[in-house]
């Protein structure tokens, strides 16, 4: 999921293709970060309508979450 760059020093297009690759995985580990919140906020909601304590499971690899009772 995370792309990787190789740089070679005094290449200008590497420099900017470094940058582009920051950006994408600043962008892409915010989003991971933010379905890993949501599932557990989702968890939260399901005790309180439920009872009981919920358990969170995020593969990201895979497209998976999977919420369910402990």
């Amino acid at each position: 999921m995370i792309k990787f760059a190789r740089i070679e020093a005094g290449k200008e297009a590497d420099k900017l293709e470094l940058l582009r690759v920051a950006t994408l995985n600043g962008g892409l580990l915010a989003a991971m970060r933010k379905v890993d919140f949501q599932a557990k906020e989702l968890a939260e909601s399901m005790a309180l309508a439920h009872g009981g304590e919920w358990r969170v499971e995020v593969d990201h690899q895979l497209g998976f979450v999977h919420i369910r009772r402990r």
